[in-house]
């Protein structure tokens, strides 16, 4: 299929696709993101990009990619196609503008996680060039499964051939281009001890939540222990946001630097 003949665009991602994008990830995955998880990443966070593929003739969204900036890398979370549209190169498209949006970001490398037993990813990610660098034990579960970890080490020259081919495309249908809010979070991370802290204390929270997610069973403790985490975890983004909106572009951080 060529993607450029069809009616499709690639944006980023709002609350207004919340909706659409869950009814794709219930039929994607064994155990899905709760919605909770899912709009915490539409939520305007200075660290998360989300983007949607839509076929405009249906006004529907077809498929999803979720990332996130962790440090000097980008960490893609999860990725998904409609099943009706498997297999037409959505898929590849996708990949081609998480490679761009590190690019374009100035990042040094992409990692993720993928099924052992998921050889169509597998392939997808190999054939843009992921190398296979280690491997997480039950990392999955229903079922329990191992992971494989992938990482793309980042080019600095321009995208060209197929990846050139969907960039272009992803232009077409509104991609966004490096935000200014990401300056805003590199400057702040040079500048203020704060907000360092609050970024630190965020990943911290966001891999306890992680691990507490993936068991079955909590017990009445770790409920508690849960729900105090994502209260802790929503406040330190809140207050990372707060920090960057009050930014003095001109140069100046109105905020405790360090």
């Amino acid at each position: 299929m060529n993607l450029a003949q069809k009616t499709l665009q690639f944006t980023p991602a709002s609350l207004s696709d919340l909706e659409q994008i869950m009814v794709i990830e219930r039929v994607s995955f064994a155990y899905p993101w709760t919605e909770g998880m899912v709009r915490s990443e539409l939520n305007d966070a200075p660290l998360s990009f989300s983007y949607v593929t839509r076929d405009l003739e249906k006004n529907q969204i077809i498929a999803y990619v979720f990332m996130r900036v962790l440090y000097d890398e980008l960490h893609l979370l999860s990725i998904a196609v409609d099943p009706a549209w498997r297999r037409q190169g959505i898929g590849e498209a996708l990949i081609a503008l998480v490679l761009e949006t590190v690019r374009e970001k100035n990042l040094k490398r992409v990692t993720l996680e993928v099924r052992i037993s998921n050889r169509a990813a597998c392939q997808l990610y190999r054939k843009f060039g992921f190398k296979e660098v280690g491997l997480r034990r039950k990392y999955y579960c229903k079922p329990t499964e191992n992971g494989l970890v992938f990482q793309y080490e980042a080019k600095t020259e321009p995208l060209t051939g197929t990846i050139g081919q969907y960039r272009a495309l992803t232009q077409k249908g509104g991609m966004m281009t490096m935000h200014e809010e990401q300056l805003i979070v590199e400057a702040l991370r040079k500048e203020s001890y704060e907000f360092r802290s609050l970024e630190k204390t965020h990943l911290e929270l966001e891999a306890s939540l992680e691990v507490m997610n993936k068991r079955k069973i909590l017990s009445s403790d770790e409920e508690l222990q849960k729900k105090k985490a994502q209260k802790e975890k929503l406040a330190v983004k809140d207050s990372m946001e707060m920090m960057i909106r009050e930014y003095d572009l001109a140069g100046e951080a109105k905020v405790r630097v360090g």
